[in-house]
């Protein structure tokens, strides 16, 4: 039963990685009359193009997981049957996805924060 739930929760996660997170893997396609005259390398624009995009896959896989826990958390509950015990780790799980929640949006927040900050106009890095 064990090796079954961890299968279906395997499962989930895959399922919403891929169908959250695939428009943020959108590829850039660029002008074919353009090629070559890019100069190549990393530039700070499209290094804050990359970490925005990274950011967003991480919380969106945070935020399912969180979703999860939370969700699995709420059965465990459901079925605990009076058992205290059982009642107890449940409300344990249903708290941490909670926290874990909480969590990655706060850093997301941050995180985006701290970009705006860097690369708008008025922000500590630009003229």
């Amino acid at each position: 039963m064990s090796k079954l739930k961890g299968k279906i929760a395997g499962s989930l996660v895959a399922a919403g990685a891929f169908l959250y997170a695939s428009p943020v893997f959108a590829a850039i396609i660029e002008d074919p009359k353009d090629a070559g005259t890019r100069t190549g390398g990393l530039t700070l624009a499209t290094l804050i193009v990359l970490l925005n995009r990274i950011v967003d896959v991480l919380m969106i896989i945070g935020v399912v997981l969180g979703a999860i826990f939370i969700v699995v958390g709420g059965i465990r509950y459901i079925f605990a049957g009076g058992e205290s015990e059982k009642a107890d780790k449940a409300k344990t799980q249903l708290l941490n996805g909670i926290i874990g929640v909480a969590v990655v949006l706060g850093v997301g927040l941050i995180v985006n924060t701290l970009i705006k900050l860097f690369t708008t106009t008025g922000g500590i890095f630009t003229n």
